[in-house]
């Protein structure tokens, strides 16, 4: 762990997911009353927001089959690119059912893809020695941004009576904090996958 926090690529990977865990960690607890605001009913708000619970689910599965076989980062930008831009599409409302409903499952795709990512990323640049401790120290990181997002929002719509602006920042958020992580670079290799000291190259 102490060779984990000595080296830039930890307190990069923990500040970029700051930004992306506070775009979709504030977007989510507030789908319901964003849609109401784009002139959805309460029961369509409802039911497009359930398409959160599948999306979650086909982004997990499409992370992990992507970053399985192409360099994490890139796949980062674009699994969350797309998304960034459905909070754009959110935040300026007013567009079809089909439209909301394919911005609300990408959102719910990012949710589901950002744990494997990070998880990945660990081990890819950290190794195995000690990763339930590096991954959690970078989680503290997820947890900061999806806890300020929620209450910035609410904030926020206290203030302007609107989304517009909050998810304006959040789409900027997500996209930039994936962007950061290209800076990475290529993947450590180890002597020994328990030792994240031993690299070979």
């Amino acid at each position: 762990m102490r060779e984990a926090l000595a080296d830039w690529r930890f307190w990069l990977i923990g500040l970029a997911f700051v930004p992306i865990a506070f775009a979709v960690g504030a977007t989510i607890p507030n789908l319901v009353n964003i849609l109401k605001l784009n002139n959805f009913s309460a029961e369509t708000a409802v039911e497009l927001a359930s398409l959160i619970g599948l999306s979650v689910i086909v982004g997990r599965a499409a992370g992990g089959w992507l970053v399985d076989r192409f360099w994490a980062p890139a796949v980062a930008v674009a699994l969350l690119g797309v998304p960034a831009a459905a909070c754009w599409v959110l935040g300026h409302g007013q567009f079809s059912y089909g439209v909301t409903a394919a911005a609300v499952f990408l959102v719910g795709f990012a949710a589901g893809a950002e744990y494997d990512l990070m998880a990945f990323l660990t081990a890819r640049y950290f190794g195995m020695k000690s990763y339930a401790v590096i991954y959690g120290g970078l989680y503290s990181f997820f947890a900061v941004g999806s806890g300020v997002g929620p209450p910035v929002f609410g904030f926020a719509f206290d203030k302007t009576h609107a989304y517009t602006t909050s998810l304006t920042l959040a789409a900027c958020a997500m996209f930039i904090g994936a962007l950061a992580l290209l800076a990475l670079g290529p993947y450590r290799t180890f002597d020994h996958p328990s030792h994240v000291g031993a690299e070979g190259s």
